[in-house]
């Protein structure tokens, strides 16, 4: 899973760009309970993340964790040594996360924070960037796709979902069964984005928000399996973040792509 984000913001006059870039390999345990919900098991094997803010660069490797002083990149070479149990009901929405709440402690209690702001700081970190960006959102993208009902080919549905972070936001995406093959089916998606302004949160303090943009993209699903494949997604968001009583103009432009591994 491949994830590029960059941010424009104005600030006095002044453009600031900042580029998020994440880079993720997953493997997915599946199966299904007495209920008919699916079980997942989620292990990541790789999880790299890369920050650019004007001339300032940061690059963490979950690889590096070991012999790292950074405590997010510990915090990330700890989830890629875990498991995380996730079920979800049929039609693909979250129903319960197992096992993330015992491996955060498990992680906060073997990293020595220098005083208490940086380990909250850091909690607040893993929160946002680890159970809602890497978790909770992939999960969203990877398999909450389909309707309660049956979908034929040249139908067309919707799909309502919310997305968490320092700006929330609120996605309508409206899927089209275009093609299927005998191995494959392929679903063309198209979003509108709108702000979600209850508990934003950045940098320590609240703000409010009015966004709006698109999203745009396909899918590729496995017959057999049911399971993705890959995808292919690029979105657009313009708008006004407003944060101590100062309106800041905000573009920011996003691809997503995600490529199934071959045994």
């Amino acid at each position: 899973v491949s994830n590029k984000t960059i941010t424009e913001t104005e600030v006095n006059g002044e453009q600031i760009m900042k580029e998020n870039n994440s880079e993720m390999q997953i493997v997915y345990h599946v199966s299904r309970d007495k209920e008919g919900d699916v079980l997942l098991g989620i292990n990541y094997e790789k999880i790299k993340l890369f920050t650019k803010s004007g001339n300032e660069e940061t690059e963490m490797d979950a690889d590096n964790a070991s012999f790292s002083v950074n405590a997010t990149e510990k915090l990330l070479g700890a989830l890629k040594e875990s498991r995380i149990d996730v079920v979800l009901k049929p039609n693909g929405i979250l129903k319960s996360v197992n096992g993330f709440n015992e491996l955060t402690e498990k992680v906060f209690s073997r990293i020595s924070f220098p005083d208490a702001a940086t380990k909250s700081f850091s909690r607040e970190v893993w929160n946002k960037t680890i159970e809602s960006g890497l978790v909770k959102q992939n999960i969203d993208q990877f398999f909450r796709i389909f309707p309660d009902s049956t979908v034929q080919l040249h139908q067309k549905w919707q799909v309502e979902s919310n997305q968490s972070g320092e700006v929330g936001l609120k996605i309508k995406t409206t899927y089209f069964l275009k093609a299927i093959t005998n191995e494959y089916v392929y679903i063309d998606a198209n979003s509108q984005i709108v702000s979600d302004s209850s508990g934003n949160n950045m940098n320590h303090f609240n703000v409010s928000s009015q966004l709006k943009g698109d999203q745009s993209g396909e899918y590729v699903l496995e017959i057999r399996t049911g399971m993705l494949v890959s995808a292919k997604l690029s979105s657009s968001i313009t708008g006004n973040v407003i944060a101590r009583n100062t309106e800041v103009p905000v573009k920011i432009k996003s691809k997503v792509l995600i490529e199934r591994m071959k045994n």
